[in-house]
Formats: C-alpha cells, structure tokens, sequence
C-alpha cells in the first residue's frame, strides 16, 4: 500500500480471507492517519485486483465493513481495478452499494477516474 497526494494504492495478490481483511484494513488506517489531513480532506482508493484469487465466503462482512467506514471517513471513490469477469462478478455481489465503488477494467481509466474524482471534491464545499 502507497499513501500519495489523496490516492491510496493497494495491490491484493492471491486469495483473501476475513483476516487478511483485517490486517488490510488496519493497514489502510495507517496510511490514512500518517497524513497531515488524515479524515479531514477526500481521499480515494485505487485497490489493484489484477492478482486477486477471490475471497472466502467469510471475508464479505469485513469487507463491507471496511468501505462503509471509508465512506463515512472521505473516501469519494473505491476503484477497483480487475482483469476477468470472475472477479467482476465478485465485487459486484460481495460488496453493498456504498455508493463509492466502481469497477475498472483498464488501469489508466481506473486512475483518471481516481484524479478526477479528488478534482471534482477539491472544488466542492
């Protein structure tokens, strides 16, 4: 995970399960919280999924736990960047609708909409 100018970047490499979730987002926090802004400014999510293996069944409440806290602290957009239906299909009914994810399947488009997002927030009061 990398912390930079408002984008976080995480990269999931191979099955995950609740405890990785876990550690995961404790992890992020930590990004977040070492920044002179930490919760006070937007701040988006570029999670590379290119590698990802899926998740056990179990995982899914952490998970939905963990983008409902990043919605009420900021974050305006969770990109998800994936290679394959399967995953697609993954996110799609692993997660609830928070109303900050969207699924990409190119990385430049992923990362535009990560730049315009903050853009579009900065301007906003």
């Amino acid at each position: 995970m990398s912390f930079e100018k408002r984008l976080l970047y995480a990269e999931n490499v191979g099955a995950t399960n609740r405890e990785l979730g876990v550690a995961w987002f404790n992890e992020l926090q930590k990004h977040i919280e070492s920044s002179p802004e930490q919760y006070s400014t937007p701040w988006v999510l570029l999670n590379d999924c290119r590698q990802w293996d899926l998740a056990s069944e179990d995982a899914w409440e952490v998970y939905n736990s963990v983008v409902a806290w990043m919605a009420e602290h900021n974050c305006v957009l969770l990109a998800f960047l994936v290679t394959n239906r399967i995953q697609n299909f993954a996110i799609k009914n692993g997660f609830h609708e928070h109303g900050i994810e969207k699924v990409f399947f190119d990385y430049d488009e992923a990362y535009q909409a990560c730049l315009d997002a903050l853009a579009q927030n900065r301007r906003s009061p």
